[in-house]
């Protein structure tokens, strides 16, 4: 989850902890403050990004 400033909100804590039922792993709150599309915006921007990529391997 992202926010402007690392700032945390209501909405973003109920999606997440939404999207956690769901099975996707909680990876915090990050600041997305260099992103366009939170800087550029006008309104709160609470972009997601579910399906991270690392390096482990799933088996």
């Amino acid at each position: 989850m992202f926010a402007y400033g690392g700032k945390c909100f209501d909405e973003a804590d109920r999606v997440s902890e939404n999207l956690n039922k769901f099975g996707f792993v909680n990876r915090g709150v990050k600041d997305a403050s260099n992103l366009y599309v939170v800087r550029r915006s006008k309104a709160k921007a609470m972009p997601i990004e579910v399906c991270f990529v690392d390096t482990q391997i799933w088996t």
